[in-house]
């Protein structure tokens, strides 16, 4: 989810410490364990700038909204290319996840 987080964003938003906005929320927002305690500064500022240029959830039956999130898997913190290995892995993680939001009632279907 860290991957394509930062790609549900409002258009034109763009972050300036995109790998630090990633470490924030591999390391602490998307880390159970890692929130019982306060965020570093750095990475609260970061998560501060993505709560407030994120999209609401509802915005993800767009197909356009939800193609930029899949784009990001396929693509590291740096623009390049990301292993197919490493882009399979994510993808089903994501996939599992959004299965997840249906049978929640999030979302009518996971295609």
């Amino acid at each position: 989810m860290a991957t394509i987080t930062p790609a549900f964003v409002e258009p034109g938003a763009v972050c300036r410490a995109p790998r630090l906005l990633r470490r924030a929320l591999y390391s602490w927002a998307f880390n159970k364990k890692a929130r019982n305690a306060d965020a570093r500064e750095e990475w609260q500022a970061a998560l501060d700038w993505l709560q407030c240029h994120s999209l609401p959830v509802s915005e993800l039956e767009e197909p356009d909204v939800l193609r930029r999130g899949l784009d990001a898997l396929c693509r590291k913190v740096d623009g390049a290319a990301a292993a197919a290995k490493t882009v399979n892995r994510k993808g089903a993680a994501v996939n599992e996840v959004f299965g997840v939001a249906v049978e929640r009632g999030y979302f009518a279907q996971n295609r």
